[in-house]
């Protein structure tokens, strides 16, 4: 007997990572969507709009018996963080929430761990204070927040808050890419301010992995999804270098204030652990090696 599984968002850096393992997986029989469609490995991707949905299931041959919800505005260039972004998030979420009303689905939901304020002197767990910094991430909560009063009526979910995902095929540039590419070309590394920021880098791979135990175990509650190790943007700079082989690139610091200077972000992933034996794999030098053997 197969389970019927929906992913929303499943042409974007998370969605295609998760897609390769759930294809795979014969008790599983998996329907896609995303804003422009497509394919993936001979799977037809449907396009649907989930800002202006009405009814999820719609058309797609419903019920599911689970959602991985991955869909997601994300401030860029075209558009700004705004009032709209956020709206238009909340709306997707709702519709998946909606739709776990009509059928019971389960819900994976990809949060984000920037919900909270930052503490330099501790890792933060799931019960430490949260202050939104942006729309983008009031949009996260607002989601957690409806997953969280839907459960009054029975519907389960598992909100993932992740850390920063790093990993190939990513579209959107990050200071992972921009050391790589610089690396790569035997450029010098520029970091700004003292280099002392500090973040925590989780490959792909161990997202997937999460959401996957997540879902096997029906787990339910907020989960920190990171590697629980916090490094520096020095530090990164020089686990870059090392990753490219043959690199003659310098590091030095730009002269250029970090806008977040003194930033500390780490997370306790222990709750995860505890909850569905969540377990980073992958090390920040290894999936460095991976990155740049793929790029």
């Amino acid at each position: 007997m197969t389970t019927r599984v929906l992913v929303t968002g499943a042409t974007g850096l998370l969605g295609k990572a998760l897609m390769r393992v759930l294809v795979k997986r014969s008790d599983l029989q998996v329907t896609a969507v995303s804003r422009q469609g497509g394919k993936f490995d001979g799977l037809r991707i449907e396009a649907l709009d989930l800002e202006r949905c009405e009814n999820l299931f719609g058309g797609l041959n419903a019920p599911y018996a689970a959602i991985f919800h991955l869909a997601a505005a994300i401030p860029d260039a075209g558009r700004p963080d705004s009032e709209d972004l956020r709206a238009a998030n909340i709306a997707m979420t709702r519709a998946v929430v909606e739709a776990g009303r009509r059928s019971g689905a389960y819900t994976i939901y990809a949060s984000s761990a920037y919900l909270y304020a930052p503490d330099p002197r501790r890792s933060l767990d799931e019960e430490a204070p949260v202050a939104p910094p942006t729309r983008y991430h009031e949009s996260k909560y607002e989601g957690e927040r409806l997953l969280t009063g839907a459960a009054a009526e029975g519907i389960r979910s598992a909100s993932l808050r992740i850390a920063a995902p790093y990993g190939a095929h990513s579209a959107r540039p990050n200071v992972i890419q921009i050391f790589m590419d610089r690396a790569k070309r035997s450029q010098d590394l520029m970091v700004h301010g003292t280099g002392q920021r500090s973040q925590d880098f989780v490959h792909i791979d161990d997202v997937v992995a999460a959401m996957i135990a997540a879902f096997d175990s029906r787990a339910e509650g907020v989960f920190n999804i990171a590697s629980g190790i916090s490094t520096s943007m020095w530090e990164l700079a020089h686990l870059v270098r090392e990753a490219v082989p043959g690199s003659r690139a310098g590091i030095r610091l730009s002269g250029e204030p970090d806008s977040q200077e003194g930033i500390r972000w780490a997370f306790d992933i222990g709750r995860a652990h505890r909850t569905f034996r969540y377990e980073p794999s992958v090390s920040l030098p290894e999936g460095l090696r991976r990155l740049a053997e793929a790029l």
